[in-house]
């Protein structure tokens, strides 16, 4: 299938810290989870196209939208440290298990962070 044949994945929402957090998904296995940038309108949806690879690969390949962005709730009081601690909230709200992070931009540097504070689980 053309990629502008492709599929949006379904919308699905994990509740973290009493906020609903966007994510889209496709496939089964070892999860692998797309963290997207900090620019204005960034969401999970620039992944879009590296899904559906990922998940024919074999993996459970997942975006989700960080708090404040795309379709996710916007925080009371929205903080960078906020946004990187979401990030395992909304593995375990969403059952990922041990997880492989693919971060771009600002995101990169909470992948490494969380990696470094708790190499078992990523």
């Amino acid at each position: 299938m053309d990629t502008e044949e492709r599929i949006k994945p379904e919308d699905k929402f994990a509740s973290v810290d009493g906020m609903k957090l966007r994510y889209i998904e496709e496939g089964s296995g070892p999860s692998v989870l797309f963290l997207h940038g900090a620019s204005l309108g960034s969401s999970a949806d620039v992944f879009l196209r590296n899904l559906g690879p990922f998940a024919k690969a074999g993996f459970r390949a997942v975006a989700f939208d960080l708090p404040g962005f795309g379709l996710s709730d916007i925080p009371a009081k929205q903080s960078v440290p906020q946004q990187r601690n979401s990030i395992p909230k909304f593995i375990d709200a969403a059952g990922l298990g041990k997880t492989a992070l693919i971060a771009h931009s600002r995101s990169g540097g909470f992948a490494v962070q969380l990696a470094l504070e708790d190499p078992s689980r990523y």
